[in-house]
């Protein structure tokens, strides 16, 4: 078995956040929707840009693009926390039962619809609620006052989870991604390749952010030529050629979160 390298003790500080204990999960932690997206679990790698291409030309003899879409997309997520940083506590002490909010949007700039979700992780197998709105929306829906619609069960659980812990912007997360995704009777299989990580701290309520606010994000890894993250994403087993390719990549997994990278960074700046 290859160790996982964990971020946090290869290259990048420690975070010191406030020692306040953490308030016990709510009644209702463990949100169910009947649009609750099938669980699945992922591997993650830390390679160089040559095994990067290498992954996909492999990986795309079994996998169609994602959505049609060939070439690299950018993808900006805003990630929302509690005041007393939570969520990301939670990540920082491995419990095996957390979750995280997120918005997300497609484009660069981003399109007409962004999309809220609940990423939620329970043992290896991540789970995906999310809530399609329009971009011209999202700072209403992200208010103070906004009420979602009881046909929304997904952005009701949302809204729920972000008024029970205050939740509030905290940090702009950028990549750029390529993506091989099949959906089939057992579940999704992807491969997803990320590239030009970078962030931002921001309080605002959109996905626009500072152009010269960027900061390059610090990836993990033993060789210092690690350029980009893969992701092999499956729902219960991997195919056999996916099988392959974590044995060819074994020594190249990491433990890492984009969110998680990002606010330390922040706070150690």
């Amino acid at each position: 078995m290859s160790k996982v390298i964990d971020y946090e003790l290869s290259v990048l500080p420690q975070i010191e956040v406030s020692n306040t204990p953490l308030p016990p999960l709510p009644a209702g932690t463990v949100w169910k929707s009947e649009t609750l997206l099938p669980g699945r679990v992922e591997t993650k790698f830390a390679v160089s840009e040559e095994l990067a291409g290498q992954v996909w030309e492999a990986s795309r003899q079994y996998l169609p693009a994602d959505r049609g879409i060939y070439k690299p997309q950018r993808i900006t997520s805003l990630y929302l926390d509690a005041p007393a940083l939570t969520f990301l506590r939670w990540h920082k002490e491995g419990r095996s039962a957390r979750f995280k909010l997120r918005v997300r949007g497609y484009g660069d700039p981003v399109g007409d619809r962004v999309f809220l979700e609940i990423k939620r992780k329970e043992g290896s197998t991540v789970y995906k609620q999310r809530a399609e709105v329009s971009t011209a929306t999202l700072m209403r829906v992200l208010g103070d006052s906004f009420t979602a619609h009881p046909g929304c069960p997904n952005l009701q659980d949302f809204m729920k989870i972000r008024q029970q812990f205050q939740a509030e912007p905290k940090i702009l997360v950028s990549c750029l991604r390529e993506a091989l995704r099949e959906t089939g009777p057992s579940g999704e299989t992807a491969v997803t390749i990320d590239r030009h990580i970078s962030f931002q701290p921001t309080r605002r309520r959109d996905l626009d952010g500072e152009p010269g606010a960027w900061r390059s994000a610090t990836l993990p890894g033993v060789t210092g030529l690690e350029t980009s993250i893969v992701e092999l994403k499956y729902t219960e087993e991997p195919p056999a050629w996916m099988k392959a390719l974590i044995v060819r990549l074994a020594p190249y997994r990491v433990s890492f979160s984009k969110y998680r990278a990002a606010m330390q960074q922040h706070l150690v700046m």
